[in-house]
């Protein structure tokens, strides 16, 4: 996926889903080696957990950690398959 963020400058974003964590990395067209997005600034936290979930009664989503911790407290449906 090619993407511009409002200025002249392109990147390129990819996704590697796994069955258990996720990462999210992109490339500027400036660049030569891409980064990976991290969940935590300044932390090397590359790894999202794979997991979706729906709270109940409101069309909101989770993802990641807060999907799994949303699940646990009981206020959302895990998403699977």
């Amino acid at each position: 996926m090619i993407f511009k963020d409002g200025s002249k400058v392109k990147y390129i974003l990819g996704y590697d889903l796994g069955e258990q964590v996720s990462q999210i990395s992109y490339l500027a067209d400036h660049e030569e080696e891409p980064r990976t997005f991290s969940l935590l600034a300044g932390a090397e936290a590359f790894d999202i957990p794979t997991f979706l979930a729906k709270q109940r009664g409101v069309n909101q989503w989770f993802f990641g950690a807060e999907a799994q911790k949303q699940v646990q407290e009981g206020r959302a449906i895990p998403l699977y398959g």
